[in-house]
């Protein structure tokens, strides 16, 4: 199989550049400043239907995220690894991201039954942060 191209334009073709390795962390970091998947995230149950979760960036994020639900029925823990719960028709505020270097607060409202002001969990891969241009 042979390509030929019948011009070439622009760049100095006589003299490229090499090929540059980057090592899969470098290359994972990069694109994380445009994506993420949540980890699993820790916080309280606001109430009876609401988990409230801290989110920090693995890496900083390029702009100020745009957060949304990965399915509308994420998993849930209150207390965590004790009481498991599902939310349905799950709903998100991010209201309190205000950058993507530092994070902040996300509210899933959609659980049943969970207990007031207990410790909660939520399932890794819930949320979806994207800062894409």
């Amino acid at each position: 199989m042979q390509f030929e191209a019948d011009r070439l334009v622009g760049g100095n073709w006589n003299n490229p550049t090499p090929f540059e390795f980057r090592p899969f962390s470098v290359e994972l970091a990069m694109c994380q400043r445009f994506y993420q998947l949540s980890p699993r995230l820790f916080g309280f149950a606001l109430d009876a239907v609401n988990i409230v979760v801290m989110w920090t960036p693995i890496v900083p994020m390029r702009a100020a995220p745009t957060a949304v639900l990965s399915t509308l029925t994420p998993a849930g823990e209150s207390p965590p690894f004790s009481a498991a719960f599902t939310a349905s028709s799950a709903t998100l505020d991010a209201s309190h991201i205000v950058s993507g270097v530092s994070g902040g607060d996300l509210r899933v409202h959609g659980f049943s039954g969970l207990t007031t002001n207990a410790p909660a969990t939520l399932g890794a891969g819930a949320i979806a942060l994207s800062a894409e241009l």
